[in-house]
């Protein structure tokens, strides 16, 4: 049902969101962070590593989902699993948009500098990126961070015309999100002199 699809999706998103946070500002809180930070490792590694633990446990959550997905479909039945469908839809599509949202929240935590705010800003920027673009008349996804144009799968023609469409606008967005990682990595909390404008 519906219901179960949106509850799945409000929960990962969920996980994402606090999960992201949490790793950014996990050194910090546990008062581990100056011998951490002293270590000879690079930000990238540091930033990378964080980025690829998130997107571990959503891929994690959206294989769950597809097994949960082909149970319930056996449960009633239907045994023409279409698990291609599963896996270009949930483990390429989704995990594709998921990255985007995972950047987004590191860059996010790494400019505030303050755990809570950085939860708040990042949910604001998330509500505001889906409900503030009609109002403004602004129609082009180019501008809406991380969206896609829609598509529509059929048993027919698959992803079909959407194919071309689907790829430019994921590596458009996969470019912007990696400008966004590199900011991260730049400005990565590092040291006692945690000020933005000193780290700038």
């Amino acid at each position: 049902p519906i219901i179960l699809v949106v509850l799945t999706w409000f929960i990962t998103l969920g996980i994402l969101i606090f999960y992201s946070g949490e790793l950014v500002w996990k050194e910090r809180n546990a008062n581990v962070d100056q011998i951490y930070d002293a270590l000879p490792h690079p930000n990238w590694v540091t930033a990378l590593s964080k980025i690829m633990a998130v997107m571990g446990v959503l891929l994690i959550l959206q294989l769950l989902a597809v097994g949960i997905g082909v149970i319930a479909q056996a449960g009633h039945g239907y045994t023409n699993f279409e698990l291609g469908v599963y896996f270009r839809e949930m483990i390429v599509l989704d995990m594709l948009g998921f990255l985007f949202l995972v950047v987004l929240s590191m860059i996010i935590h790494t400019l505030v500098n303050n755990k809570y705010i950085g939860y708040f800003a990042f949910v604001i920027f998330f509500i505001l990126n889906i409900f503030i673009w009609q109002p403004l008349e602004i129609q082009s996804v180019m501008l809406r961070y991380g969206q896609t144009p829609g598509y529509t799968y059929s048993d027919m023609n698959g992803f079909g015309p959407f194919v071309p469409e689907l790829t430019w606008f994921n590596l458009y967005w996969l470019l912007f999100a990696a400008v966004l990682a590199m900011g991260a990595t730049f400005l990565w909390v590092r040291g006692k002199d945690n000020a933005l404008r000193k780290r700038l």
